[in-house]
C-alpha cells in the first residue's frame, strides 16, 4: 500500500430543494501517482445508492431498511470495499480501512516538515553580493528635519548683563600699612599718615584687615 494515499474526505448536502435530503460522501486518494476519486450518493427520500469512480458509474441500488450496505469493485489493480456502518460509510482499499491510510499520510507529512534541514556555511561571495546590492535608503525631509535640529535649540539661552567690577589689586595681599582708605577708585589707594594726603582727601572707607 506504500503507492496508495489517502488525501482527504468529507461529506456534503448536495440536495436540489432540501440541501439535507441528500448527501455526497467523497473519498480523494491518490493511487500510483494519479488522483482517484470515490464518490458515493444517498438520498434519504428516494432510498437510492449510487456510487461514481472518477465520475464513472459504478453501482446503483435501492437500499432496503433491514440491509447493510455492502459494495465491492476493483480499481487499478486495488479491491475496494465500501461497507455501511450505521448511518455512514466506510471505504476500505485492500483491507485496509481509508482513515488508517489518512492517519499515516499525515504522519508522513507531518514528519518530512518538521525535519530539519542541515546548516550551511554562508557563501562569502553571496554575501558579499548581498551587501552590494542592498539599497540604500535616503531619509524622508521630516526625519532630515529632526536630525537636523539640534538639542541645543530646545532651550533658551538666557540673556546675562555684563557688568564690570573693579577688584582692589591688593585685596589678597598684606598691606603693610594697616590705615588704608580707598579714594575714587578701588585702584587708587592712599595712606592716612601720608602727610601730603591728609587735608587734601576725605576718608571714604577705611579697610582694616585682621591680624
Amino acid at each position: 500500500l506504500s503507492e496508495i494515499e489517502a488525501l482527504g474526505f468529507e461529506v456534503t448536502n448536495v440536495g436540489k430543494r432540501i440541501k439535507s435530503s441528500k448527501q455526497r460522501y467523497s473519498w480523494r486518494l491518490n493511487i500510483s501517482e494519479s488522483q482517484t476519486t470515490v464518490d458515493l450518493f444517498n438520498s434519504k427520500l428516494s432510498k437510492r445508492l449510487k456510487l461514481f469512480v472518477d465520475s464513472q458509474l459504478m453501482f446503483q441500488e435501492k437500499k432496503k431498511k433491514s440491509e447493510q450496505t455492502r459494495f465491492y469493485f476493483k480499481w487499478k489493480d486495488h479491491n475496494f470495499i465500501l461497507l455501511q456502518q450505521g448511518k455512514t460509510f466506510e471505504l476500505r482499499v485492500d483491507n485496509v480501512s481509508f482513515s488508517h491510510l489518512q492517519l499515516n499520510y499525515k504522519t508522513k507529512t507531518e514528519f518530512e516538515y518538521s525535519t530539519p534541514q542541515e546548516s550551511q556555511p554562508p557563501n562569502p561571495f553571496d554575501v558579499y553580493y548581498k551587501q552590494a546590492n542592498t539599497p540604500q535608503l535616503s531619509p524622508t525631509p521630516s526625519v532630515l528635519a529632526r536630525s537636523n535640529y539640534s538639542a541645543s535649540n530646545l532651550f533658551v539661552k538666557p540673556k546675562v548683563k555684563r557688568t564690570k567690577i573693579d577688584i582692589p589689586e591688593d585685596l589678597f595681599a598684606t598691606p603693610q600699612n594697616k590705615n588704608l582708605i580707598k579714594h575714587k577708585s578701588a585702584k587708587q589707594f592712599t595712606t592716612l599718615n601720608s602727610p601730603e594726603n591728609k587735608s587734601s582727601y576725605k576718608f571714604l572707607s577705611a579697610y582694616r584687615p585682621g591680624p
